[in-house]
């Protein structure tokens, strides 16, 4: 989880330069330090859009990811693609700055898609490149309308929105394809929240159960059990939502108990299993 806050901080700070150096220099302009702080500001909704589409797309067939990536590409770029194909039809030449304005966030959400396919095995090329494609495709569509639309009066802000927020998601797409995390699909990777319940497993019990899980559970005397994760859940809904995650976990070695009762709800309790306890199970 540090490596990973580590991670995202060292992108704000490179977004913010992106947005205080390098765009002023595509309009003719020269550094303005200001934009430093609207930058780090502006990638703060990048990262929470990102963690969202993340969320969205784990459960997700290949298919799905594929159809909501392209047609949320086409929401966020049409209108640029038909101005600059427009201004080149009619002669007027698109210079290379203006050409990057224009065209840039477009063209980075093709490049993740194909070296996504390129850096995946033969066999999960197809969905490593939709994968790629939904999660910088489906918050760029986010950042086209609700918040550009919201700065729409000030055509700085506009394109500070779009390009900072291509930068942020086209870095991010690169670290998910050559390092990705546990909550990012890899099984190696260590987990986010150290504790004795792999990241697979808190997912699966976050799935099933439509809750979130906390990372330990209270034992009778109030004090904090670090070992187990838990959900909380009503009475009545105990044995309901207890005997739909025994289900799912299956004949995974750990254990769905009963916890500690309060304040009208009580915990449910997922544990990993000793090897006597596996067996008697």
């Amino acid at each position: 989880m540090l490596t990973l806050l580590l991670i995202e901080i060292l992108f704000m700070l490179l977004a913010g330069l992106f947005t205080m150096g390098v765009l002023p220099w595509l309009r003719g302009f020269p550094p303005a330090w200001p934009l430093f702080l609207v930058g780090v500001l502006m990638t703060l909704s990048f990262i929470a859009l990102y963690a969202l589409a993340n969320l969205g797309g784990k459960r997700m067939s290949t298919r799905l990811r594929l159809g909501l990536g392209a047609a949320a590409y086409l929401g966020a770029f049409w209108s640029d693609i038909l101005l600059a194909t427009g201004m080149i039809y009619r002669g007027d030449g698109l210079p290379p700055r203006a050409g990057y304005l224009l065209l840039g966030p477009a063209l980075l959400g093709l490049v993740l898609p194909a070296v996504a396919a390129l850096r995946a095995k033969p066999g999960a090329r197809g969905s490593a490149a939709a994968t790629a494609f939904y999660m910088y495709a489906l918050p760029m569509v986010v950042i086209r309308y609700p918040l550009v639309w919201m700065v729409r009066v000030n055509p700085w802000a506009q394109m500070i929105a779009m390009q900072t927020g291509a930068f942020y998601l086209f870095l991010r797409g690169l670290l998910r394809i050559f390092r990705p995390t546990s909550a990012e699909g890899n099984e190696q990777a260590g987990p986010l929240v150290p504790r004795s319940v792999p990241d697979r497993i808190v997912g699966l019990v976050e799935a099933t159960t439509r809750r979130s899980a906390r990372p330990f559970a209270t034992r009778p005397d109030g004090s904090l059990d670090q070992q187990a994760i838990s959900i909380t859940c009503r009475p009545e809904d105990l044995s309901g939502v207890s005997q739909r995650l025994r289900e799912a976990l299956g004949d995974q070695p750990f254990l769905v108990e009963k916890g500690v009762e309060e304040k009208g709800k009580v915990e449910l309790v997922i544990r990993p299993a000793t090897t006597n306890q596996a067996k008697d199970a």
